[in-house]
C-alpha cells in the first residue's frame, strides 16, 4: 500500500492508539478552519478550503507531524483566526473588483466616487484596512 501511495506510513500496533488519536485531533481541528472559513463564503468549496488550511499549516509547522499540527491549532487561534479573517478580506475584495467590472464603465467612476464620500462620512480613510486603494476605471 506505501509503494502505491495509498499510506504514507505503516502503522506499528503498539503505536496505534497514540498515532490514530493525534490523526483524528488534527483532522478534527482542520475541519473546524474549514467551517470558519466556509461560513462566510458561499463559493468557496470544500477543497479550496482544505487546500488553504494545508497550505498555511505546513508553513507554520514544516514537520506536518499529527500532533505538531494539531497542538498548534489548539494553542495558536488567535493566529489561526488571522489567516481566516485575511482569506475573508480577500474574496470581499474579489467580489467588490467583479461588480465594478460588471457596471458600465462610466457608471465605475460615480460608484468609486460615491464609496469615497461614504468611506469620509464613516470616518474610514479610503483604502484603510488591506492597504489597498480604491483606483477608478
Amino acid at each position: 500500500m506505501k509503494a502505491v501511495g495509498v499510506i504514507r506510513n505503516e502503522l506499528e500496533w503498539k503505536t496505534s492508539r497514540s498515532y490514530l488519536h493525534w490523526r483524528i485531533r488534527r483532522r478534527l481541528q482542520e475541519q473546524q478552519v474549514v467551517r470558519k472559513l466556509r461560513a462566510d463564503a458561499d463559493d468557496m468549496s470544500v477543497q479550496e478550503a482544505q487546500d488553504f488550511v494545508k497550505q498555511n499549516l505546513a508553513q507554520a509547522v514544516p514537520s506536518g507531524d499529527d500532533r505538531a499540527v494539531a497542538e498548534f491549532l489548539e494553542t495558536r487561534g488567535a493566529e489561526v483566526d488571522s489567516w481566516v479573517e485575511a482569506r475573508r478580506q480577500q474574496m470581499v475584495e474579489a467580489k467588490i473588483y467583479q461588480l465594478m467590472l460588471a457596471l458600465p464603465t462610466e457608471r465605475r467612476q460615480e460608484v468609486v466616487r460615491d464609496l469615497a464620500g461614504f468611506c469620509k462620512v464613516n470616518g474610514t480613510p479610503v483604502g484603510a484596512g488591506s492597504g489597498a486603494r480604491i483606483q477608478p476605471w
